[in-house]
C-alpha cells in the first residue's frame, strides 16, 4: 500500500478528481434531471441503490479516518455510521 503515499497517485487522483468536477459542472442540468426522473419512475429501486452504494462508501470513509487516526497512536473502539443511515437526504 506505499504506491498511495506517492506523488503519482496524488497526481492522478487530483487530475481524476478534476476532470469529474468538470464533466460534472458541463452536464449539470442534464444530470439533475436525469436523477431526479430515475427517482420518481423507480423510488423503491433508487432507495435501494442510495444504500448499496453509500455504505459501502461511508464504511470506506470513516475507515480512512480510523487509519488516521491510528497511524498517529490514538485508538479507534469503533466505527459508526449509523445515524448516516437513517435518512437518504
Amino acid at each position: 500500500m506505499r504506491w498511495i503515499k506517492t506523488r503519482w497517485f496524488a497526481a492522478v487522483t487530483l487530475l481524476a478528481f478534476v476532470a469529474s468536477l468538470v464533466l460534472l459542472s458541463l452536464n449539470w442540468h442534464r444530470f439533475v434531471d436525469e436523477v431526479g426522473n430515475a427517482a420518481l419512475a423507480h423510488p423503491i429501486a433508487s432507495i435501494l441503490l442510495y444504500y448499496l452504494t453509500f455504505i459501502p462508501v461511508a464504511l470506506l470513509h470513516e475507515f480512512g479516518h480510523a487509519t488516521v487516526v491510528r497511524h498517529h497512536g490514538g485508538e479507534v473502539p469503533e466505527v459508526v455510521i449509523s445515524a448516516m443511515l437513517i435518512s437518504p437526504c
